[in-house]
């Protein structure tokens, strides 16, 4: 299966530096406003960004309903230092979506099939 992915890179102010557009065209945001667009990294920025270089921290199955971006993403993050030392953010954004349906689908499933499982056994109790 072939995962599609995202680079965003963001300076230490959360503004947009680059992406390379390939799940949604940041074009259509404001590069001051790429955060707003995102509630969850936001909240989350200014403790993302002061993470040691090269750490990462992975948000796995983020769903997200906007316009420009719907689906089900694992968001990768980790903080690399320019030439002068300055500090970006870098936003790996992989489309997970077919996995995690899949597996939410799974999951309805088998808890039906413990739910039946349940109700005849209350009936042949009851019986």
């Amino acid at each position: 299966m072939i995962i599609l992915r995202q680079y965003v890179l963001l300076d230490s102010t959360g503004n947009l530096t680059y992406s390379c557009n390939s799940l949604f065209d940041t074009n259509t945001i404001q590069s001051t406003k790429l955060l707003d667009a995102f509630p969850l990294i936001e909240s989350i920025f200014s403790y993302l960004i002061k993470m040691p270089i090269n750490k990462k921290e992975l948000f796995e199955g983020v769903e997200t309903n906007r316009n420009y971006l719907k689906g089900i993403y694992d968001f990768q993050f980790f903080v690399s230092s320019g030439n002068q030392g300055q500090r970006f953010l870098n936003w790996i954004i992989e489309d997970h979506t077919f996995f995690y349906l899949k597996m939410r689908s799974l999951q309805q499933k088998r808890q039906e099939g413990i739910l039946l499982k349940n109700k005849l056994e209350l009936n042949s109790k009851l019986l």
